[in-house]
């Protein structure tokens, strides 16, 4: 295919393309050639976002959004689901339904079995039903929450646990490879800690199963085979021993692979910034989210040298519950972005989906905006342009090379006017 009038600099070229470019410049269509007007549009190589959930982004097409629901109109969510078998919820936050309980779900549902997600991944609440059918007790994992000895249907980091109980964590991923690519989005990394070697053999091989031509890098736990980051966990309310985290990071490098820390907190972020300062650093280091760095922590950080991975979207997505919940100076260290890049620190975009927008011209708009989902300015001084947002999605998927519309280059490319994509080819065919 011969795309022309497409900007790739600043004058309009064209571009043919098979699986990969083949040629750049002023070219004419040879006999047959299906041939693409751009119109003038910027043509980018496929968008990578370098921090989503694959499965967790599937399984949210067959769940009951709760993100807007309040407890007294839950009851009308839950009992419209069709069917008898499992209920799956999606969106739950406390300032919207309270601390829930299996026995607060019990009396919305007791005929099925329920689970509802919390809105920051981190936990499960479900029904005795629910409690019944897993098996659970006191005893099945650390994450389940037990008082005055009875399992309270809280479980906490037990992804991992429940998906191999449950046929409803393993749905088709091939609609949201659909839906990635009509952002513009060819390549991503998969950020879930559970990931494990059969994890990431099945994800993976995503690529056949879409032509060989989307693009999946895993990180997760020791047992990965293809060099993806060790994913480890910082949850503030139960830190691991520090001599124990920072043994299990050196064996990491020592087997040259990079760590990613996940850090929502300030907590977390010092304690990443201290293991990787008694452990030292690897090129592949590197920091999920850094939600909330806080400006005595910038110098530290630049002199780590390592990334941060971070979600701007979060701002217009749930700004608002953040300031509410957040002392007044925690709300200026929120998703910084401006003041790391004049630190020298890198700083990659990315969406957190389905935690977070997917759409990553959204969150690209996010980093430039800075509103809240009531359009209130949160550290207006964090603001990047759209360009600079842009960046982290044009590097490759071990953040060091800067992917460009080059002869030989696979010929994922996104086709953009206005900041939207109006096309995309994967591997040459137009999708």
């Amino acid at each position: 295919m011969l795309i022309t009038n497409a900007r790739i600099e600043q004058a309009p070229v064209s571009v043919r393309v098979g699986a990969n470019v083949e040629a750049i410049g002023h070219l004419d269509a040879s006999a047959h050639e299906p041939v693409y007007d751009a119109k003038g549009a910027w043509l980018l190589p496929g968008l990578h976002d370098h921090h989503i959930h694959l499965r967790a982004l599937a399984a949210r097409r067959s769940s009951v959004d709760l993100s807007h629901a309040v407890l007294n109109g839950l009851d009308a969510h839950l009992k419209a689901v069709p069917g008898t078998g499992w209920i799956r919820g999606f969106g739950y936050h406390a300032d919207r339904l309270g601390e829930l309980t299996r026995w607060q779900l019990d009396d919305l549902v007791s005929d099925r079995p329920l689970r509802i997600q919390h809105s920051s991944g981190k936990m499960w609440v479900v029904n005795s039903a629910a409690v019944e059918a897993f098996g659970i007790t006191a005893d099945s994992h650390e994450g389940v929450e037990v008082v005055n000895g009875a399992v309270t249907g809280r479980l906490f980091r037990m992804d991992d646990w429940l998906r191999a109980r449950t046929p409803l964590d393993k749905p088709d991923l091939m609609p949201v490879i659909d839906e990635l690519v009509s952002y513009g989005i060819t390549s991503v990394t998969d950020a879930s800690y559970t990931n494990d070697a059969e994890a990431e053999n099945e994800l993976t091989t995503l690529r056949h199963r879409s032509g060989a031509r989307f693009g999946v890098r895993c990180m997760g736990n020791e047992t990965l085979n293809l060099g993806g980051q060790l994913k480890i966990m910082l949850d503030e309310d139960r830190l691991p021993d520090l001599d124990a985290l920072q043994t299990r990071v050196a064996q990491a490098h020592g087997q040259d692979r990079g760590v990613a820390f996940h850090c929502v907190s300030r907590t977390e972020m010092l304690v990443a910034m201290h293991c990787l300062e008694a452990v030292g650093t690897h090129a592949d280091d590197r920091i999920e989210h850094g939600a909330l760095i806080g400006a005595d922590m910038i110098d530290g950080l630049a002199q780590l040298a390592v990334p941060v991975v971070t979600q701007p979207g979060f701002l217009a997505d749930r700004g608002e519950r953040f300031r509410r919940e957040l002392a007044p100076a925690q709300v200026a260290d929120l998703y910084r972005y401006r003041s790391l890049l004049d630190a020298d620190i890198e700083v990659i975009c990315s969406s957190d989906g389905p935690y977070g927008p997917v759409d990553p011209w959204v969150c690209m708009a996010a980093a430039r905006r800075r509103l809240t989902d009531v359009e209130a300015e949160i550290s207006p001084a964090e603001r990047v342009s759209e360009i600079e947002a842009l960046s982290g999605y044009l590097l490759g998927d071990d953040l060091r090379r800067v992917r460009r519309v080059e002869i030989g280059e696979p010929a994922n490319l996104v086709l953009v006017r206005n900041s939207r994509p109006v096309a995309v080819w994967l591997g040459g065919s137009r999708v």
